[in-house]
């Protein structure tokens, strides 16, 4: 059985108005602000592999968002199978294992040859 608890943080350290949607610590979502467009300032949208369109939206604050991001993931997660599921947070998990060592090593190589 896979815990589908949904958690939310911000996408990176400093970020004001950006969140990734977290399954297992694995990001399956986004909620962010944008201000220099046209129409509602949030946008959401499940960040999963899915063949469909309409995971993602705009709403007018950041509780709008977020409670629309639920309902489209009410609406979507009975179609996809726990296996389905299982293996795709696998396979995000080693995405961003990967991006973080890739990361580590970049931070020693600056470290160690100074400023650019």
């Amino acid at each position: 059985m896979i815990d589908e608890t949904l958690t939310m943080r911000r996408t990176w350290p400093g970020a004001q108005e950006d969140y990734a949607v977290l399954m297992q610590g694995v990001p399956i979502g986004r909620v962010h602000r944008h201000l220099h467009q046209p129409g509602p300032e949030w946008s959401w949208s499940i960040t999963l592999a899915l063949a469909r369109a309409d995971v993602h939206g705009r709403a007018d604050s950041l509780d709008e968002a977020k409670a629309a991001w639920k309902a489209c993931w009410a609406r979507v997660r009975p179609s996809i199978t726990d296996d389905w599921l299982a293996a795709e947070l696998a396979r995000l998990n080693a995405v961003t294992q990967r991006l973080v060592a890739l990361d580590r090593r970049r931070r020693r190589v600056l470290d160690r040859d100074g400023p650019v």
